[in-house]
This record gives C-alpha cells, sequence and structure tokens, in this order.
C-alpha cells in the first residue's frame, strides 16, 4: 500500500481541523499568526515576570507576605511569588522558541514547542481548577493567618511594622475591622489600635498623620465595644476584606485576558501541529 499523507494544499487535510494538518503549514499567513501570537504570549509573560518581581520587592507586598506566611507558619505565599516569576520565566522561554521553531520549520523544533504548549495550558487549567474548588478555603486561610499575627502584636516590632505598611496601603484596620485588635496591649492605655488604623492625610506608614488621633482611639475604643458600627475617622473595614474588594474590582478584567489567553494558545496548538504535519515542509521527518 502508498505510504499514507496528510493531504496537500487546498484539499484533503484529512483531519478536519481547518487551516493545519498541511492545509496551511507553509503557509506566510499561517506563520504569521504563530509569530504574532508567541509574540503576544511572550509580552503577557514579561509582564507576569515584572508583576513577579514587584511582589517580591515592593515594601506592602513584602509586608502583606510577611504576614501570611508568619500567620500560617510557612512560606506559601512567598513561594506562590517566586511560582509566578518561574511560571513567568518558562513562557517566555517556550514563546521565544516558538518563533524560532516555526522561523526555521524544523518539524521536530515544532513538535517540542506543541509539547511546552500542553504544558503551559495544562498548568492554568489545573490552577483555575484548583482556585475554584478551593477558593473559599483559601480565603478563610489567609483571613485567619491576618488575624493570627494580630494577637502577636507589639508596637515597634517587625510584626507591628507590617502591619502598618498594609494598613496604610489598604486604607483598613485588621484583618476583618478594629475589633480584631481586642485584647492587645498598647504602650499608651488609651490606644485601642494602631495609628495607621485611623483615616490618614499622609501615605507613610513610618510617620502616620491621623485626622484627629484623639477621636479615632475614642470611636475605636466605642466601636470595639459595639457602641458605634461606623467613623468618620477611624477605617473600619478589614484588610482582609480591602484584598477582596480589590480583586473583585478587577476579576473582570482578569477572566478575560485569562479566556483570551486561552483561545490563543489553542489556536496556537493547532496551527503548529498543522505545521508538524505539513508533508510539504522540507523538514518531512522530524530528525
Amino acid at each position: 500500500m502508498g505510504k499514507r499523507t496528510f493531504g496537500g494544499r487546498g484539499k484533503g487535510c484529512g483531519c478536519g481541523i481547518g487551516c493545519g494538518c498541511g492545509c496551511c503549514g507553509n503557509s506566510a499567513l499561517c506563520k504569521f499568526c504563530l509569530v504574532l501570537f508567541n509574540t503576544i504570549f511572550l509580552i503577557s509573560a514579561a509582564a507576569i515576570v515584572g508583576i513577579g518581581i514587584r511582589v517580591k520587592v515592593e515594601k506592602r507586598f513584602v509586608s502583606l507576605q510577611d504576614l501570611v506566611d508568619h500567620g500560617l507558619g510557612d512560606s506559601t505565599l512567598t513561594n506562590a511569588g517566586l511560582a509566578l516569576i518561574g511560571f513567568g520565566l518558562f513562557v517566555v522561554v517556550v514563546s521565544a522558541f516558538g518563533c524560532l521553531a516555526v522561523y526555521r520549520g524544523n518539524k521536530f523544533l515544532i513538535f517540542l514547542y506543541v509539547l511546552c504548549l500542553l504544558v503551559i495550558f495544562g498548568c492554568c487549567v489545573a490552577a483555575a481548577v484548583v482556585y475554584g474548588k478551593f477558593n473559599g478555603e483559601i480565603d478563610d486561610s489567609l483571613s485567619n493567618s491576618l488575624k493570627k499575627t494580630i494577637k502577636t502584636y507589639k508596637e515597634g516590632s517587625d510584626n507591628a511594622d507590617d502591619w502598618d505598611n498594609v494598613q496604610t496601603w489598604l486604607k483598613c484596620c485588621g484583618s476583618k475591622g478594629p475589633k480584631d485588635y481586642t485584647g492587645v496591649k498598647f504602650n499608651d492605655p488609651y490606644m485601642f489600635v494602631p495609628t495607621t488604623c485611623c483615616v490618614l492625610t499622609n501615605t507613610d506608614a513610618d510617620h502616620p498623620a491621623p485626622q484627629n488621633r484623639t477621636q479615632c482611639q475614642m470611636d475605636a475604643r466605642m466601636y470595639i465595644d459595639g457602641n458605634i458600627t461606623s467613623s468618620h475617622v477611624l477605617e473600619t473595614t478589614g484588610c482582609f476584606t480591602s484584598l477582596q474588594d480589590i480583586i473583585y474590582a478587577n476579576v473582570a478584567t482578569i477572566i478575560g485576558v485569562g479566556v483570551t489567553i486561552a483561545v490563543l494558545q489553542i489556536v496556537t496548538f493547532f496551527l503548529a501541529i498543522g505545521m508538524c504535519m505539513d508533508p510539504e515542509n522540507k523538514y518531512r521527518n522530524m530528525t
């Protein structure tokens, strides 16, 4: 029997993928799309690396990581930042490799690129599934870990500095609110929450300037005792709640970008498969 091929130009693709599997393996448009999509992946991955680095070096993010890690008793959040950087770098390398594979037209390189695409797509799907399944548990764990560190709050300590940075950044107080500071002892007997829990006129965590320091502490006492539910000089929103609000406010953008990237990955996968199976490619054998 004759050797089976996967179709030629203009007919008989043999696999129903459309612009792939031999139909456009040598097409300039096909190669252009692959290079374009890989460029988008590369830029997106570079942005992920940049975000990861920022999370690792910017003071306010470092403070949040320290608090969560201290509360959990491990380095979960710190390792998550490193994983973000590592994943971004891997995607950068794969994207650059994909451009090279398409430019060379080498089937073996394209085959390796397809395998890398599968790994990336699998990681994204796994991360989405894990977060979707354990979303509630993750939220509770983060909230409880933050609240746990408040119990060891001591003015002048690294723990206190971390809380001051986070509270100034998010304009919040405690994990769920000022009541988290119930039982915490301050040097000033008339102090019930850190100064950074007050509504500030600046954003300097090291030298916070409350609108009304005295009224803030009075309101804090009444809030903790349940006599008031709001204040114009005291931040009554918890830091975990503020963090959730930031995430929820951008969730549509996050989902939109994620879905777009996922679709481009799928299209890129099939285009790469098409090039790899093109019988007219000069690199017919994967050698």
